[in-house]
Parts: C-alpha cells; sequence; structure tokens
C-alpha cells in the first residue's frame, strides 16, 4: 500500500522535471474510509483493513521530509477547481467526481466546504432508480468501476459467443 505510493510520488517526481529540493508538499485525493468499500470492488479484506490504521501523510512524510496534506478525493477536486479552475465565476458551486467510485466537492462563498466527516458532497450512497426503476446506489450506476465490470461483462459475452 505505502510502497505503491511512494513510487507513484517518486514517479510524478521523476516526470516533473522538479528537482526534489523544490518540493514543498505534498498533497494526497484518496476516498474516505476505504476499508468499507471492500466488497463494492472485490479487494482482499484483510488488505482493506489495513487502511483504517495506515496515516498515509505520517508515511509519505517520513519518506519525502515535507508535509503531506490527504484530502477525499471529491473534495480535492472541487479544491482544485477553486483555486485553479478557468474561467470560474462562481462563489458557491458543486463538483462531480467520476473515478473508482463517484463522489463531490462544494464551495460555498468560494470557501471548501467539509463537512462533518470530511465528505461532504459523498454523492456515491445518494439513491438513485436502475434503467428499470429500482431504487439503487449512484456508486452502484456510475463510476469507472462499475464502467469496467460492464466492459469486462461485454467483452466476455462477446468473446464467448
Amino acid at each position: 500500500m505505502v510502497e505503491n505510493s511512494i513510487a507513484a510520488v517518486n514517479s510524478l517526481i521523476a516526470t516533473s522535471n522538479i528537482p526534489k529540493s523544490a518540493i514543498n508538499g505534498i498533497g494526497v485525493a484518496i476516498p474516505n474510509e476505504l476499508w468499507n468499500w471492500t466488497s463494492e470492488f472485490g479487494a482482499p479484506t484483510d488488505e482493506m483493513k489495513k487502511w483504517k490504521t495506515l496515516s498515509l501523510e505520517k508515511e509519505l512524510s517520513l519518506v519525502f521530509h515535507v508535509p503531506v496534506l490527504q484530502e477525499n478525493d471529491g473534495t480535492a477536486v472541487a479544491a482544485a477547481e477553486l483555486a485553479f479552475g478557468q474561467n470560474c465565476s462562481f462563489d458557491t458551486f458543486a463538483c462531480i467526481f467520476v473515478g473508482t467510485f463517484i463522489g463531490g466537492g462544494i464551495v460555498i462563498d468560494r470557501n471548501l466546504f467539509r463537512g462533518t466527516r470530511g465528505r461532504a458532497a459523498g454523492l456515491g450512497p445518494m439513491p438513485v432508480a436502475d434503467f428499470e426503476g429500482n431504487q439503487k446506489r449512484l456508486l452502484d450506476m456510475s463510476s469507472l468501476f462499475v464502467f469496467e465490470n460492464r466492459l469486462r461483462k461485454a467483452t466476455e459475452i462477446t468473446t464467448s459467443s
């Protein structure tokens, strides 16, 4: 887990052409409470439970010797849009982030709104209707994980016929 994160940061540093000495901090965008999503994407339960006690911020800070900030991925998208978004003339807005799961972030009066648990715009559990009108969670209908599984099933059907 940590090794993959360290490798990813090292890769980003290597491809950025920025000297390590010029890096003043690292930001990590990651879904909250990964250990609760084990069944959703078939990850090994023992591996996912490790995320509950892991401090990725602490581990990366020890390796790279800079401050590390960890943020919910959907909230990080809203923060990035607020700070760097092109033509962002709205003071209050919401962002929808489609990644492994689906989430979002909220900005109110040009301030990032995290909510009490850091996932104010956690859209994944929101109830929506599926194609037959049955109630499902949004994350069961729309995310890269769902798309990947649908694509895999379609490929299996195509290749087996």
